[in-house]
């Protein structure tokens, strides 16, 4: 009998400490749509050629925050990926100065953690890890459209229209997949 109660109160603890870290379903709602609203407009822009980079930015800023915000709930149910996040966060004045490709290849694809496991507490490449690429990717695609439709505004062209459009579409996707784990708890 009394493991049996000793076993209770922990289950009852654990179900506690997870409500916790578990986010608001309305705040989860509120980013999710503030997300899809602004990547929306910007697809529409795209859609329509008429991109005003400015606006984009604007968008796009939103994104970052929101993709910031599910990743921070993310990391509240698997802690593990915290210094690799806080990272690229860190860095997101910089990123957004680079280079598109510099941005996809160094960011987006991960290689400047290569060797780093260390540093950042995981090996981004290993494929258990790779659910940790949803929220991540989610900020990173935001910040790869931003420089796509900067670079779209000096040299209006079908490969930066492109770039926006996919980039948009990934990173509206990957929120999507990481607002369904957070939801779940």
């Amino acid at each position: 009998m009394k493991y049996t109660v000793t076993r209770l109160i922990l289950a009852a603890s654990i179900l506690s400490v997870s409500a916790a870290f578990a986010a608001d379903p309305s705040e989860i709602a509120a980013h999710a749509k503030s997300y899809t609203t602004a990547g929306e407009t910007v697809l529409a822009m795209v859609n329509s050629k008429k991109v005003d980079s400015e606006a984009v930015a604007k968008k796009t800023d939103t994104m970052v925050a929101d993709g910031m915000w599910i990743a921070e709930e993310y990391l509240k149910l698997k802690p593990e990926a915290a210094k690799w996040f806080k990272a690229v966060f860190d860095n997101i004045p910089a990123i957004k100065k680079m280079p598109y490709e510099e941005i996809e290849k160094n960011w987006h694809d991960g290689h400047h953690f290569d060797g780093k496991e260390k540093e950042i507490g995981i090996n981004h490449q290993e494929e258990k890890n790779e659910h940790f690429r949803d929220p991540l990717d989610s900020v990173t695609h935001a910040l790869l459209v931003q420089r796509a439709a900067k670079d779209f505004s000096t040299k209006p062209d079908e490969e930066s229209l492109k770039r926006m459009k996919s980039d948009t579409a990934e990173g509206l996707e990957q929120f999507k997949k990481a607002v369904a784990v957070v939801s779940k708890k």
